[in-house]
């Protein structure tokens, strides 16, 4: 992760206004806390949900370490980052604060990022049955680009969700495994409601740029309109 962050940051700057921990599991947390020992962290939001792996005690250590300020996600709040991006909470709509959970997939965060009039809807490893809370929460969470939850498994990415959020492009973050992700069933049923379905295994870094008004997306040197991309 801090590979990828040099990449994009100048080296100079070390300050990162908001840091987003989706839920506890290793495989989302450990690389935040290379982010939180290597730069000033203004701000972290978390579900708070109870775990008690070393990783996620790292976490919560280097927080009070820091004496970085938290938030307790909760559907309804909002973030305004300089430049005018907006984040909102979609879920959890109760607290997670020391919350137990047998999965704790459940305990993913829902966020919408929005500039001007584009948006990114973030699902973290939400599964199914939580799609189907925010839906039936009244909330809007169309957007342009969906990043398709828990690495495109089966137990995400409902046919009633994806086509609420009605994206252009879908985005599975998912590297080698064991667990047969992403899911075959998953991604058919993704290309089949969305135009672009991308995947960091096979297309490396996928990196989409807004103006406010449309996307671009950038591959090395060159960025190409999204009403253009394969």
């Amino acid at each position: 992760m801090l590979s990828k962050l040099g990449a994009y940051l100048p080296w100079t700057d070390r300050t990162i206004d908001l840091v987003i921990l989706s839920h506890p599991h290793a495989d989302h947390v450990t690389g935040l806390n290379h982010v939180l020992e290597n730069y000033q962290v203004n701000h972290v939001l978390m579900s708070g949900a109870l775990h008690t792996t070393s990783e996620y005690l790292r976490f919560l250590e280097l927080i009070k370490e820091k004496n970085i300020p938290i938030t307790i996600a909760l559907a309804g709040q909002t973030f305004t980052l300089n430049g005018g991006v907006n984040i909102e909470v979609l879920w959890p709509i109760e607290s997670l604060a020391q919350k137990e959970f047998t999965d704790l997939n459940e305990s993913s965060i829902v966020n919408k990022v929005t500039y001007g009039d584009t948006a990114i809807l973030f699902t973290g490893d939400t599964p199914l049955e939580n799609e189907e809370a925010v839906l039936q929460s009244g909330q809007i969470i169309k957007a342009d680009i969906l990043k398709v939850a828990h690495q495109g498994s089966k137990t995400s990415s409902g046919d009633n969700f994806i086509k609420a959020v009605s994206p252009q492009v879908a985005v599975i973050s998912v590297g080698n495994n064991n667990y047969g992700h992403p899911n075959a069933d998953t991604v058919a049923r993704l290309k089949s409601l969305v135009p672009v379905v991308l995947r960091t295994d096979e297309a490396g870094d996928i990196t989409y740029i807004s103006n406010g008004q449309s996307f671009t997306r950038e591959r090395g040197n060159l960025i190409f309109s999204k009403s253009v991309l394969p």
